[in-house]
């Protein structure tokens, strides 16, 4: 099921991968909103489902550009 599409360079912020990289799961702000606001900026202590105010998804692991 395709949540959101993303425009090219969209920044998303990568927070898992399948064993194989395959597939990653990414945060997201919604169009015109602020990354800040996604509350990812410090680590859980477990593993859990994203509970933020952002979107969140997986994504195709060779359609993703890593920067540092």
């Amino acid at each position: 099921m395709i949540k959101a599409k993303l425009a090219g360079g969209a920044p998303v912020s990568l927070c898992e991968a399948s064993d194989d990289d395959a597939w990653f799961g990414v945060i997201f702000p919604a169009p015109g909103g602020d990354a800040s606001l996604c509350g990812i900026g410090r680590p859980v202590r477990t593993a859990r489902e994203y509970q933020g105010p952002c979107r969140w998804g997986w994504i195709k692991g060779g359609t993703v550009e890593l920067a540092g």
